[in-house]
């Protein structure tokens, strides 16, 4: 089956978010596509290429104006992310603790924080604080 199309390639996708996703949607179902104003015609090989072209182009400009509102938001004071769970205060307190013999795995425990995360707070604690540890 071969589907002519006289518009402009942008007018097929408006209802789908990605002209990848028409084009693979096609492709199982053994249809050509045919857009008569661009001269691609995905029965060939070039045509296949050109409409390939097309959809990695409109994924690059997807990304580039992601990126732009990502930078806008973030000049606008957005934060992005799951929100913290720690301050210097509580990174103290556990390296306090950890000071007084308590687990790695109690701490991470207590505090709903992985393992790792523990780990790196000891390291960041001891980064920052002098030789003598006693005065924290």
């Amino acid at each position: 089956m071969t589907v002519h199309v006289q518009q402009p390639l942008y007018f097929l996708t408006l209802k789908y978010i990605h002209l990848s996703q028409v084009a693979e949607r096609f492709q199982d179902e053994s249809i050509n596509l045919v857009v008569i104003d661009q001269a691609i015609d995905t029965s060939t090989p070039t045509g296949r290429l050109m409409l390939a072209a097309i959809a990695e182009f409109e994924t690059d400009l997807r990304s580039e104006r992601q990126l732009e509102g990502i930078a806008k938001a973030k000049e606008h004071g957005v934060k992005f992310g799951w929100p913290t769970k720690r301050t210097d205060e509580i990174d103290l307190e556990i390296y306090n603790k950890r000071k007084e013999s308590v687990s790695i795995g109690q701490l991470a425990k207590y505090y709903d924080l992985g393992s790792a995360t523990i780990d790196r707070i000891l390291n960041n604690v001891l980064e920052k604080t002098p030789t003598d540890t006693t005065k924290l």
